[in-house]
């Protein structure tokens, strides 16, 4: 039953079901049952799990081929399924002051193959990185640590628990799988992993 969903579910099966419910009433099905018209969803992600944000633009547009979809998002994972849209677009909207709301389109090809946190990184968000506040505090005090030519015992003692804590996050690759293939080819190679 459609009460013993997730708010996810629930809510976009909802409006899924609004706009075929208005689609039928207005009479919008093409002869072979899609519809035509414009659909406007802000927020396209709400509520829903990143499984279902990930793949959730590629299916709506599957689902409804002569329907021009237009909907916002504040989630890499909905914006990046642009890429995979022959002629899907990107626009990005940014507001200031002085210039009001002033649209870019994205190349979407950038976002092309990237991971959540590469698609923030890039042009579509602008975001810096996306760390959190704690771990880029610890990221500058390592580095600042390591350009010291000479260090007291308590900042090497410092310096050891700052590499331990922040190993895991430092080290290339997505997963524990490739982080894992990464040095066993270095060590197959004899090269030892950057400290």
């Amino acid at each position: 039953p459609l009460a013993t969903l997730s708010d996810g579910y629930r809510s976009t099966s909802q409006w899924l079901l609004d706009f075929i419910g208005w689609a039928v009433h207005a009479n919008r099905l093409t002869e072979n049952g899609n519809i035509g018209g414009i659909l406007l969803i802000d927020e396209i992600e709400q509520h829903l799990h990143p499984l279902w944000q990930r793949h959730f633009v590629q299916r709506l547009h599957e689902m409804f081929p002569n329907t021009q979809i237009i909907a916002s998002t504040h989630t890499p994972l909905a914006a990046s399924g642009v890429a995979d849209i022959d002629t899907g677009l990107l626009v990005k909207l940014d507001r200031s002051p002085e210039n009001g709301v002033q649209a870019k389109l994205i190349d979407k090809e950038e976002l092309y193959g990237k991971r959540a946190d590469q698609v923030l990184t890039s042009e579509a968000f602008g975001l810096f990185t996306s760390r959190n506040q704690g771990s880029l505090t610890d990221i500058d005090r390592y580095s600042e640590l390591l350009g010291h030519t000479e260090l007291t015992a308590q900042e090497e003692d410092e310096l050891q628990e700052l590499r331990e804590k922040l190993q895991e996050s430092l080290q290339d690759g997505e997963n524990a799988t490739e982080r894992l293939v990464r040095r066993e080819v270095l060590s197959l190679i004899h090269i030892s992993e950057p400290t």
